[in-house]
């Protein structure tokens, strides 16, 4: 067959098919929704379903497919269509493929699940050597509470199960994985007995990601088969969007502590944490579309070596999290660009966890200092990998003591580089109080920058602590000189962050990581702008601070915070050209330009290498002389309007999580009762049984009330 039949379909050649063999919740809407997208390819989902030979329905393929199939149907799911796609499906699929002409592609995609083919015949279809398998998997817990979440939702798209968390049974949830284990074992297992090729992709790595860059690495696959398929020449619109804004997989259930806990007991965390078909010998991952080259990196005197371990301390407020949340997303690129990102036990976007537990420090998340396995799981990943360069990350490490930073000298080995990122120590205090307010802060800006400028001690144990915390990750010159000290100078890079040159952190890191230019691009997910609050905003927060401080307030605080939506709903909006900046006190400026002054000369006499110039912090901060600056007594009603949406959001999600909790109380009460009822039956009531069952009734009542007073509630 001609490469040119092979790749358009026609002159009688098969039309070229893609199959996708996955399980629900793996992310195949979203990777066939991608493959539709290129000019060449129609993608559909799952035909082979008993409830619908689904994404044939579209108004030009249906009745060509009708009439090559010679069947009636009205729709996708029509009776008849559905029995000829699944008792013939060889014919089925011709006809789709001439539907598939009809339209001018030339490649036809769609996905397969364990149950809707029967096993030999489903490796009697993937034999034919116009078809290309892909396997498509996912972390198993965070596919198994998916599946929950949209069971409970009674929806499989288009929803946000965000405020749903199941109780999550760990005896259920490996006997359900180990089944879709299976089916995807025994297909390889066949493939291999066939000589057939196949892909592994996994979602995490190749897929969870935007849908232009998506697109790039699935055209160039698709040309590494020997397809030629091009890109649109503009950006398909995103259908499926992500149903749960969540990260961690424990995170998003009930009893998610207990499950870690009972799975680590049992030895199945890492199974749990890990994707099917990981130690199979097929081809993995998307071909990357721009993978860099010697000759594109050229003369790059920031380039670290082969297999360096770049270790990034912060500092807080230098545009971290940023970074942190681009190489997660960007994870699978990173990976076939020759940079490790490494995963941790939780799935966090950093890595603080592993981080603490070395550093031995205490974190509300784990109830304490985490446990050693999550830095020895860290350095699993990084002992593994004896060709790529490593990338770590978290602020926190910034604050690390001489003792603490041997340890990480000493468990990185002589390959670490440790990169630090610095700016204007005024515009850290400005940016800090921000971030306090979003959570505890009490006091206006005036009277916290006297707390920490001065000798003025704060009323209270939270805020003298905050101010002690700031001191100690806002020393810059001390934390450059310490590392500096203990890991060599040659080893340690200083980046500033210079407001005149917005791009200079990222650039900094692919020239260290021999990245393209571009490559750690932010992108605008829909997700809060990472920008400074206007004085009117600060207002509202403050005083909403001030109103859930009260021991009075109604108002319910979510783990000493303010409630999680409220600060995205009033960053979310545009400042109106009135709204003034937070501006530092001229007396304060002045004592914190002096500081940041010789915070850089401390760096400068380090013997580090910098980039970027240091007279950014030897720059005047901006500053005022009207007390009155910083607060705002009026504000503007699309302020308040927004701050009104964050609490009603975040009420929303507090009620739905507390009516499924409730529901199950009610639910595991009312079984209980049944259960005893039962036990009365068979041998006869008992004066303390029968209280017993009465006073389970009474319990499982008094559940159901309590579902419908929140039920009413949220309404």
């Amino acid at each position: 067959m001609s490469e040119s039949a092979e790749s358009t379909g026609t002159d009688g050649a098969s039309l070229p098919e893609v199959v996708v063999l996955s399980a629900p919740r793996n992310g195949t809407n979203y990777f066939c929704e991608c493959l539709d997208g290129l000019p060449e390819v129609v993608g559909l989902y799952e035909i082979f379903n008993p409830g619908g030979v689904y994404g044939t329905g579209r108004e030009n393929l249906l009745p060509a497919l009708v009439q090559a199939a010679d069947v009636r149907a009205g729709s996708e799911t029509d009776p008849e269509l559905i029995r000829f796609f699944r008792e013939q499906r060889e014919e089925a699929l011709s006809a789709l493929a001439e539907a598939v002409r009809h339209t001018g592609r030339g490649v036809l995609a769609y996905k397969v699940f364990p149950s809707q083919v029967e096993h030999d015949a489903l490796i009697g279809l993937l034999s034919a050597p116009h078809r290309r398998a892909m396997f498509l998997v996912r972390d198993r817990l965070s596919v198994y509470v998916s599946y929950r979440k949209a069971l409970l939702a009674e929806s499989w798209k288009h929803t946000d199960t965000s405020g749903i968390r199941p109780e999550i049974d760990a005896d259920d949830f490996l006997a359900w994985s180990r089944e879709n284990d299976v089916w995807f074992e025994r297909i390889a297992d066949a493939l291999d007995g066939i000589g057939k090729g196949y892909r592994v992709l996994s979602y995490a790595r190749d897929v969870d990601r935007p849908k232009g860059e998506l697109l790039r690495d699935v055209r160039a696959t698709l040309a590494a088969e020997g397809l030629r398929v091009t890109l649109p020449t503009t950006e398909p619109r995103q259908r499926f969007q992500r149903q749960d804004v969540r990260v961690g997989p424990f995170d998003k259930i009930a009893n998610g502590d207990a499950v870690r806990a009972e799975l680590t007991a049992r030895g199945e965390l890492e199974y749990a944490l890990g994707e099917p078909l990981a130690d199979r010998d097929g081809t993995r991952g998307l071909t990357s579309a721009t993978p860099p080259t010697a000759d594109e990196i050229g003369e790059n005197p920031l380039l670290l070596p082969e297999r360096a371990r770049l270790l990034h301390i912060g500092l807080p407020k230098t545009g971290t999290t940023a970074l942190q949340r681009t190489a997660v997303r960007l994870r699978g690129p990173l990976l076939r660009a020759g940079v490790v990102y490494p995963r941790t036990l939780t799935k966090r976007h950093d890595h603080l966890i592993p981080a603490a537990a070395l550093m031995e420090r205490k974190l509300a998340e784990t109830n304490g200092v985490p446990g050693r396995e999550h830095w020895d799981d860290l350095m699993s990943t990084i002992d593994a990998d004896d060709e790529r360069r490593i990338w770590i990350s978290h602020e926190w490490i910034s604050e690390s003591d001489e003792a603490q930073v041997r340890r990480f000298r000493d468990e990185l080995g002589d390959r670490v580089h440790v990169v630090v990122s610095v700016r204007p120590f005024g515009t850290i205090l400005t940016s800090t109080w921000q971030e306090f307010l979003k959570s505890t802060m009490l006091h206006d800006f005036e009277s916290w920058v006297e707390y920490v400028l001065t000798d003025r001690a704060a009323p209270d144990s939270h805020t003298r602590w905050q101010v002690a915390h700031l001191a100690k990750r806002a020393s810059q010159g001390d934390i450059v000189e310490r590392w500096a000290r203990i890991v060599g100078p040659e080893n340690v890079t200083v980046v500033v962050v210079d407001p005149a040159h917005r791009d200079q952190l990222t650039d900094a890191f692919e020239d260290m990581l021999g990245l393209d230019r571009g490559f750690l691009k932010a992108e605008d997910d829909g997700s809060v702008a990472n920008r400074s609050m206007t004085v009117e905003e600060a207002s509202v927060m403050l005083a909403l601070n001030r109103a859930y401080a009260d021991p009075a307030s109604p108002l319910t605080k979510r783990q000493g915070r303010l409630p999680m939506r409220l600060p995205h709903a009033l960053l979310g909006r545009t400042p109106g050209p009135g709204e003034r900046k937070l501006t530092l006190p001229r007396w304060a400026a002045e004592i914190a330009d002096a500081r940041s002054a010789a915070q850089a000369d401390q760096i400068d006499a380090a013997g580090v290498r910098v980039v970027g110039d240091l007279e950014v912090l030897r720059s005047p901060s901006r500053a005022t002389g009207d007390a009155a600056h910083n607060s705002a007594p009026d504000v503007p009603v699309d302020t308040a309007v927004r701050a009104s949406i964050g609490l009603v959001e975040d009420a929303d999600i507090r009620a739905r999580v507390e009516i499924d909790r409730l529901t199950d109380e009610r639910d595991a009460a009312r079984q209980g009762a049944e259960t005893q009822r039962s036990a009365a039956e068979d041998r006869g009531p008992l004066v303390d049984e029968t209280s017993a069952v009465a006073l389970l009734g009474y319990a499982a009542g008094r559940a159901a009330r309590r579902v419908r007073r929140a039920v009413r509630k949220d309404r």
